[in-house]
């Protein structure tokens, strides 16, 4: 039940932060203190999926620009392999694959998120009218 002020329970705040720590929903649940089935339940209501997802936003979001700032390093450090005699064949050839993969997939989130942005105008525009 929830207070004056209060968007969610104890339980229900626990739950959400259980959810983003956990490795499974049982052990969510568990953590909580709450069935799994009484955590599906309120994975099922509006209020309570759509601020754990705004939560989980934020902190993929946060892990993400943490990972950005430190990846500068680390393809330093792929492109010295990559390029250094002292290197063995494998390593070179594998630094090299490595750096090709993070560019196809760094192309390719800036994609997904131009593609999301564009969604989200539209549905401003739209005023989420479906």
């Amino acid at each position: 039940m929830r207070g004056h002020g209060q968007k969610f329970g104890r339980k229900q705040e626990s739950a959400i932060a259980a959810l983003l720590t956990c490795s499974t929903l049982s052990e969510a649940a568990q953590q909580t203190g709450v069935s799994p089935s009484t955590l599906n339940r309120w994975l099922t209501d509006k209020e309570f999926s759509a601020e754990y997802e705004r939560r989980r936003s934020r902190l993929v979001e946060a892990t993400s620009n943490g990972l950005r700032r430190r990846a500068l390093g680390a393809v330093e450090i792929l492109w010295r392999t990559a390029n250094s005699a002292n290197s063995k064949s494998t390593a070179r050839v594998s630094a090299c694959r490595a750096i090709i993969e993070f560019v196809f997939k760094s192309v390719e989130q800036d994609e997904l998120r131009e593609i999301h942005r564009l969604v989200e105008q539209l549905d401003e525009k739209l005023g989420g009218k479906q």
